[in-house]
């Protein structure tokens, strides 16, 4: 409910606000990217080069989607002499992130990102296996400007996905 009340200001914050909140969280991983990995490392149990790597790929995640919110466009395309289809990209509304335990925020980061350029609120459930680098990054992400309950970090087992995927307040689920 929290984020479906908060979708509607976070879908009418200018591009370029938006821009500059989701650089500054890519420009955070990357300046906590040895505590992040580190922290994926303990978590997901994949070496601490391994998870350095993931850091990056988090970040880049999110610098590619920051500057997607300046590039969405609609288009228009004429039916000969009779009408003319709008294509029109909006925000759908609230995204249900479920993400695995193999690239534990990579992944996550990905999910999020998007929904979030696209102007939509999230509710993450990162794998029960590996719930403790999606809760230290995405605590991060408030510190940037993001919005109070533009996102949620849902924790617990497969019952938590379900309730996801069977809400009524859920719009669009990303798995």
């Amino acid at each position: 409910e929290a984020a479906k009340k908060a979708q509607p200001a976070w879908s009418a914050t200018p591009a370029e606000e938006k821009f500059k909140i989701m650089n500054r969280i890519a420009e955070l991983i990357d300046a906590k990217r040895e505590e992040l990995a580190k922290a994926e490392s303990m978590d997901q149990g994949k070496p601490f080069w391994l998870a350095k790597n993931e850091m990056n790929r988090a970040a880049q995640n999110f610098r590619f989607f920051a500057t997607a919110t300046m590039q969405f466009a609609s288009e228009s395309h004429a039916m000969e002499d009779k009408a003319i289809n709008y294509t029109l990209r909006q925000p759908i509304g609230v995204v249900g992130c479920i993400s695995p335990w193999n690239f534990p925020l990579a992944i996550t980061i990905g999910q999020i990102a998007a929904a979030l350029a696209a102007g939509n609120t999230v509710i993450s459930k990162p794998s029960e296996h590996t719930p403790i680098i999606a809760f230290e990054a995405i605590n991060l992400f408030f510190e940037q400007g993001l919005q109070k309950d533009v996102l949620h970090l849902f924790l617990g087992n497969g019952d938590m996905g379900q309730a996801i995927i069977s809400s009524q307040a859920i719009d669009l689920v990303a798995f």
